[in-house]
């Protein structure tokens, strides 16, 4: 992802804002003298700020929403893994409640690091009839 906005700091420093939809990887600096790239490489960590709905049965639709997921590779509620989740963009993810889910925490797994809702997620019993 190419950064349009920058400020060269001192000869040595550059200031940047990591722009939406960044992913995990090596930064690359370009002058008119050439490229040069990191060593280490730099984590585009997620962040949640809300999920809906905030209970479900097994087999709900769940919108995770924040930043930084666009590599997520694993979503789990109450420590359950979901094997259906859609990336729908680095701010939105679509996970499905998982058999066997329990009422906890959400939380979102990428590339970049991991992230815990602040909120608990309520998994409520399947309707007998």
């Amino acid at each position: 992802m190419k950064v349009t906005t920058f400020t060269v700091t001192s000869d040595s420093s550059v200031a940047a804002s990591v722009p939406t939809a960044c992913k995990t990887g090596k930064i690359t600096v370009t002058t008119n003298g050439g490229s040069a790239s990191s060593s280490s490489t730099f984590n585009v960590t997620p962040t949640i700020t809300n999920f809906t709905p905030t209970s479900g049965k097994v087999g709900t639709s769940v919108v995770i929403t924040g930043t930084g997921l666009t590599q997520t590779t694993k979503v789990t509620f109450g420590g359950v893994t979901s094997t259906t989740f859609t990336v729908n963009s680095d701010t939105q993810v679509t996970a499905t409640v998982p058999p066997g889910a329990i009422t906890g925490k959400i939380v979102i797994k990428t590339t970049g690091g991991s992230v815990t809702s602040s909120g608990t997620f309520t998994v409520t019993p399947r309707s007998r009839h």
